[in-house]
């Protein structure tokens, strides 16, 4: 019986050779630039929501220093007017400002205190919820001055609270 034998010369071994490894080198910077993108990607998502969570934050505090909030005095201009959220809670259910709110959940609440206000409890209470219109949001809060007058004392009093935004799920 013969026996083929191919007789290749040392140079196209070494081609050959050589394509082999450039075959492999090629493969091994694809999966390393698809680990690459994948990780950039990944943290381009968590980047995201975290300037969304910034924004939202942002917008909580944008909200208590606007007009329909700020306390009048001169002294805290990031102070929150219990008295002026009290009486928007109001004509917020009484449908005057139905639309107003561009947010899902818009509360106040004071800090030590858990129950809803109501015209009897008031300023004895701890939350005030001025927008509440929908069950798929989530929330941020930021922390603020609540003040109020105070007919017992005679005098203005001024607490801690939080402004919890409801900001809408994307």
């Amino acid at each position: 019986m013969k026996s083929l034998a191919v007789d290749y010369s040392r140079g196209q071994l070494k081609i050959q050779q050589m394509a082999f490894v450039l075959v492999a080198l090629m493969i091994l910077f694809g999966i390393v630039i698809i680990f690459y993108v994948s990780i950039k990607t990944a943290s381009l998502k968590s980047s995201a929501e975290d300037i969304g969570d910034l924004r939202s934050r942002e917008l909580a505090r944008k909200l208590a220093g606007s007009p329909e909030f700020i306390y009048p005095s001169g002294e805290c201009a990031a102070c929150i007017d219990f008295d002026k959220v009290f009486v928007l809670k109001e004509k917020a259910q009484s449908g005057e400002y139905s639309s107003f709110w561009a947010s899902p959940l818009i509360q106040v609440r004071k800090l030590g205190y858990g129950e809803d206000c109501n015209r009897q409890n008031y300023p004895n209470c701890g939350v005030i919820t001025l927008s509440n219109t929908s069950d798929d949001f989530s929330s941020v809060s930021s922390f603020v001055t609540l003040c109020h007058y105070d007919s017992a004392i005679n005098a203005e009093r001024c607490e801690l609270g939080k402004i919890v935004l409801g900001v809408k799920r994307q």
